[in-house]
């Protein structure tokens, strides 16, 4: 979430237009995640969608120097399975 914060790609209430994530759960897990873009326009829909691949594509690409250009707000480190 910081990722797409970062990148202002996240749902704006008061455009109403933007992305809704859902399914986060299973990024951990599985490493997958669901998207909604939402625009005024179906064209509108699809460059934020587009906006928020390449985002998602740039921070997260395989690189042994890579250094990410935000800073998270918190830890991710939930497994997403329930302590024993």
């Amino acid at each position: 979430m910081d990722i797409i914060a970062q990148h202002h790609l996240h749902f704006n209430s008061t455009t109403e237009t933007g992305t809704v994530f859902h399914l986060i759960g299973c990024l951990s897990e599985f490493g997958k995640l669901g998207l909604t873009s939402i625009g005024n326009s179906p064209q509108e829909s699809k460059v934020i969608y587009e906006k928020v691949i390449q985002a998602l594509d740039q921070e997260t690409r395989p690189n042994a120097s890579y250094s990410p250009s935000f800073t998270p707000t918190f830890p991710n480190t939930w497994s997403g399975r329930p302590n024993p």
